[in-house]
């Protein structure tokens, strides 16, 4: 199951939780970028965004 099927697979409260979450800690978590890296300078956060939502969920 990658992230973004597990992602679709939350209740509302789940979802809302995790969205709040990601928005607290910026793009960090959800980011495969390690932040100041050089992709995560040179690409957008969308990019890195979604290849996390692209792996395999934990």
């Amino acid at each position: 199951m990658t992230n973004y099927e597990r992602i679709k697979a939350m209740s509302i409260e789940e979802m809302a939780a995790f969205v709040e979450a990601a928005g607290r800690n910026n793009c960090q978590k959800i980011c495969v970028y390690r932040q100041g890296s050089e992709n995560c300078k040179k690409l957008p956060c969308q990019t890195g965004i979604k290849h996390w939502l692209e792996r395999e969920s934990k």
